[in-house]
């Protein structure tokens, strides 16, 4: 879908839909892979993952720098607070629908924060299915590759526990 990066879907208020109503966000059609403009064949899409309690508009300083005459920026837009497992098997759905539909020869990744190992864990789908031979790059920044204590204490101790925490704790099967 065609979206805005300044628009209310990618507000701050709805990472925190995201990540504490991840069904909700999911059923309100919120999640999804999003274009900045129509697509271009002429043009190299490069898919950005936000990361934990964010959105695509944390991605904004990226897509600025991007060349935008050889490059289009495609946003994955997924809820924080599921399993990294579930975010990156969503993405694998979508990206093979649009794959079909435009048939784009190639594709660049780039993964932020929890991005990067969305991305990781969507390479995981790749190789299990023979797929994704039109990815050409991986860029992640600053992911949480070895997982965070942080997630491990809430999953031991916090009232409520996300899911997206199973998944981040170090001594996950993730």
């Amino acid at each position: 879908r065609l979206a805005r990066l300044d628009g209310a879907r990618f507000a701050p208020e709805m990472a925190e839909f995201g990540m504490w109503q991840p069904v909700a966000f999911m059923k309100a059609g919120l999640a999804g892979i999003y274009f900045l403009e129509p697509y271009s064949p002429a043009k190299v899409p490069v898919l950005l993952v936000h990361g934990m309690h964010g959105t695509p508009r944390d991605l904004a300083p990226f897509i600025a720098r991007l060349d935008r005459k050889r490059y289009q920026p495609w946003l994955y837009y997924y809820p924080t607070g599921v399993e990294v497992d579930s975010a990156a098997n969503g993405l694998f759905g979508m990206l093979n629908k649009l794959r079909r539909e435009y048939d784009y020869p190639r594709l660049h990744l780039v993964g932020y924060s929890m991005g990067g190992l969305v991305t990781r864990a969507f390479f995981d789908f790749c190789a299990r299915e023979g797929e994704c031979g039109e990815v050409r790059s991986l860029l992640t920044l600053a992911w949480p590759f070895a997982g965070g204590a942080w997630a491990e204490r809430g999953v031991k101790h916090a009232p409520a526990v996300m899911r997206v925490w199973r998944s981040l704790a170090p001594d996950s099967e993730f």
